[in-house]
């Protein structure tokens, strides 16, 4: 019989192939010199050798009620999700149960939106903000520094907000944001507010950031950005906040993995500060954004950014690891 380790291979993921353990050790030169060690040694392999072969699998489940995409997905707290908006864009929502597997429409929002965020709240509702209404439409023209002329395809952002309410399956209007915010993403803090951020109330135009409060029902305007001022021919330098991801770290403080730097909101003083540069510097050159990346929090506390794209230098497969001990990338 093929043998790993001295170990029936059989024996493998919990199957022993009929041999107790004094036949495995007398047949065994490796354990024979310390058998309890060798045999942690060994069951330690035997675990990893478990754990890669433990490979994950898909399979279908109930289709959405709507063709959507830019929708929001919520993980409520009774396990199902919440899924709003998005499509052209749509004012429908529905709910994803997985103990049937089937999705099931429900009221809908107050307003189409896309490209909105969706925050689940401590008192288990969802505030739905911002986000984009109505087809794509040339905007207004930038002219760059050379002289050339751009006009982009924008949608019509939304400054309003709305709630909803699980226990009647309902939404409300809510206050409007302090600013137009598209882009933006929303960031349920330690002390229940939820931080707006990164968010364009134009083309090649910042909105300032704000913070909602769950108590009030109302949002205000928190610190400005750090990085202001001149910075490349894409705008001035909060613009390589738009977009970014915005991860909560273990102290309580808020990542904004914006270009050229990076920066940390504090909820207890309301400002930003700048940390560290990050190392994504596609063929040598300083992206002014990147849009499409992604930030994970990790066990270890720090956090895997990953991806990318920009509209001159392409796709990054490029990742990096910010540690909040030592404010560097």
């Amino acid at each position: 019989m093929e043998t790993v380790w001295g170990f029936p291979r059989d024996l493998h993921c919990g199957r022993s192939g009929g041999k107790d353990m004094r036949t495995i050790q007398r047949t065994s030169k490796f354990l024979t010199f310390n058998f309890p060690v060798a045999l942690l040694l060994v069951l330690a392999g035997f675990a990893a050798t478990c754990g890669a072969q433990s490979l994950g699998t898909f399979t279908p489940t109930g289709n959405m009620t709507t063709a959507r995409s830019g929708h929001t997905a919520t993980l409520r707290r009774d396990g199902r999700v919440l899924i709003t908006g998005g499509g052209k864009p749509e004012n429908s929502a529905e709910l994803y149960d997985p103990a049937t597997g089937t999705f099931t429409a429900i009221g809908d929002m107050t307003v189409a939106r896309s490209g909105h965020t969706a925050t689940l709240l401590h008192d288990g509702k969802v505030l739905l903000a911002g986000g984009a209404y109505g087809p794509p439409h040339p905007g207004t023209p930038v002219v760059f520094p050379n002289g050339t002329v751009f006009t982009p395809m924008v949608s019509d952002p939304l400054p309003n907000t709305e709630l909803y309410d699980p226990s009647t399956r309902t939404f409300t209007r809510a206050s409007d944001m302090v600013a137009i915010q598209s882009g933006h993403r929303a960031t349920l803090l330690n002390n229940g507010k939820v931080l707006i951020a990164g968010g364009a109330n134009g083309y090649f135009a910042a909105a300032n950031p704000e913070l909602y409060d769950p108590a009030t029902g109302t949002f205000t305007a928190t610190g400005g950005y750090a990085a202001t001022g001149p910075q490349n021919p894409y705008g001035r330098g909060e613009w390589g906040m738009v977009g970014a991801p915005n991860t909560l770290l273990p102290n309580g403080k808020v990542l904004i993995a914006g270009e050229p730097t990076a920066e940390l909101y504090d909820p207890v003083t309301g400002t930003f500060s700048l940390t560290g540069a990050m190392t994504t510097r596609p063929y040598g050159a300083t992206p002014s954004y990147l849009a499409g990346r992604t930030a994970t929090l990790l066990t270890n506390g720090r956090v895997l950014l990953a991806g990318g794209t920009h509209e001159d230098l392409g796709h990054f497969d490029i990742a990096e690891l910010y540690d909040p001990l030592t404010g560097t990338f």
